[in-house]
């Protein structure tokens, strides 16, 4: 944020009263000129008095959806509360959620991690991304729509590198930090079917280009698998590099914000990661002491999911992200910054339907705590409102500045502070006139509020009617 500059040498051209626009004297000019900088001055220095709000996205790595406006499964005869926890798995989680505001109609911008991190950052649908249409049209020349497909979703071009959230809010004095996984630049070769993390150094430059000034806790990819790994899981690690961001943050005064990403609970196996892998061991190679996270020990988290006897990676991986918020929510309350950061937890994208364009895939958890930010953010309200995670990065860009984000801007998502936001199902069903896509290789969908509407491939088909009810909204 700048202060305004006043340009005294300029010709000015005012509109005078007899609708007649004549060139004013100088002197007038100036008048008006300098009028004009004190309220510039005014505005900008009421904004800088202002709390501006900490930012912390927290986006798991395949996270299912818990709570009870989920999309119900698909699958035939699956009961719908035998396939979600027990209540008690995620205590934080649920803090975060009754003391927030919950989007219960946020869809991904893509079914699919990348390209839906892409949407998230850049605010932009991932058929805009530059790298992946460069990817497309490298396979096929001809192609007329982008292939939105896993590794053609990256930011290592000029325009995505400097088009996204992390670059805003840094110049907005905002400092910018990611801790976890990325998946949003290019990884590197495969070995044996495993990027290679042989680098930690120029992995971590590569989210740094993007405008992040912090990133540690990192992981460029996927680990898909163990082979010749020395690593997996460590959200001890993971944690430990969030919370250090944030007390370094807190200390210099400066507003931060913070992209949190946990590797769980998609592939590899977490139980093995917790009882089979050290505690040091990172991406960046062998820790000299255990990483101080704050969260439970390990033999804990195993222990709240069921024990032995009841192994399930679902749980334990619920248990162990859920610590993570738990140690996170501490640490802001600690110092003293709670209630001044916004903390959005959102889904990547649907799990039992992923790498689909169905409810399942496409619909996500998404909800806010912001008791600062007035009656829009309130505890307890629930928002029926059509959203998608595009949305996300011109809503935080309007909480840092106080305005809605400037049109030229190359974002397509909207601020939720600029919708008529529903409160009531019925008003959302009448009122909210929003259409959002969906994209994942070259399908399409588009949903409103009732209606749901399919291009696969070349054909397209009718739209289909979306039941009210969260316990019929499948297709």
């Amino acid at each position: 944020m700048t202060l305004p500059i006043l340009n005294v040498g300029m010709n000015i051209v005012f509109p005078c009263l007899t609708d007649r626009t004549r060139r004013c004297s100088r002197t007038t000019a100036l008048r008006a000129c300098v009028a004009c900088w004190v309220v510039s001055v005014l505005q900008w220095l009421a904004l800088c008095s202002a709390t501006r709000p900490n930012i912390i996205i927290f986006q798991p790595d395949d996270y299912p959806f818990y709570w009870d406006d989920a999309p119900p499964p698909s699958t035939s005869g699956t009961p719908y509360e035998d396939y979600y926890l027990r209540r008690d798995d995620t205590p934080n989680l649920d803090t975060i959620r009754s003391e927030g505001v919950v989007f219960t109609r946020a869809y991904a911008a893509s079914a699919m991690c990348a390209p839906s991190r892409f949407s998230v950052l850049t605010g932009r649908y991932p058929s805009r991304s530059i790298y992946g249409q460069g990817k497309t049209l490298d396979e096929l020349a001809s192609s007329k729509m982008t292939d939105v497909a896993v590794p053609k979703f990256k930011m290592d071009d000029d325009f995505d590198e400097n088009a996204n959230l992390a670059t805003y809010l840094r110049a907005e004095g905002y400092t910018t930090g990611t801790v976890g996984k990325w998946h949003t630049s290019y990884e590197g070769t495969k070995k044996f079917g495993v990027w290679e993390y042989d680098n930690y150094e120029t992995q971590t430059q590569k989210a740094k280009d993007t405008g992040m000034d912090y990133v540690d806790g990192f992981y460029i990819a996927n680990m898909d698998n163990y082979n010749d790994l020395e690593f997996s899981h460590n959200q001890e690690w993971i944690t430990a590099n969030g919370l250090a961001f944030i007390e370094q943050a807190a200390a210099d005064e400066q507003p931060f914000f913070l992209y949190f990403n946990p590797t769980l609970p998609h592939a590899p196996d977490v139980s093995k990661a917790l009882l089979n892998f050290s505690i040091r061991a990172t991406p960046a190679g062998l820790l000299s002491a255990d990483a101080v996270s704050n969260m439970p020990n390990r033999s804990s988290v195993i222990s709240r999911a069921g024990g032995y006897a009841d192994m399930d990676d679902r749980s334990i991986a619920a248990v162990q992200v859920d610590d993570t918020v738990g140690a996170l929510y501490a640490k802001l309350d600690e110092l003293g910054i709670l209630d001044d950061t916004i903390i959005v937890f959102i889904m990547d994208h649907g799990v039992l339907g992923k790498s689909t364009l169905y409810e399942t895939g496409a619909r996500i958890a998404m909800f806010a705590r912001y008791p600062n930010g007035g009656d829009a953010w309130k505890a307890g309200t629930r928002y029926h409102n059509v959203v998608s995670n595009i949305d996300l990065a011109p809503t935080m860009l309007h909480l840092a500045t106080g305005v809605v984000p400037n049109s030229s801007l190359p974002i397509d998502g909207r601020s939720f502070m600029d919708m008529s936001l529903y409160t009531s199902e019925a008003e959302a069903r009448l009122l909210d006139k929003r259409a959002v896509f969906v994209e994942l290789a070259k399908d399409r969908t588009v949903i409103t509020q009732e209606l749901k509407y399919f291009g696969i491939g070349k054909f397209r088909l009718q739209g289909l009617q979306l039941e009210c009810s969260p316990e019929k909204r499948r297709a």
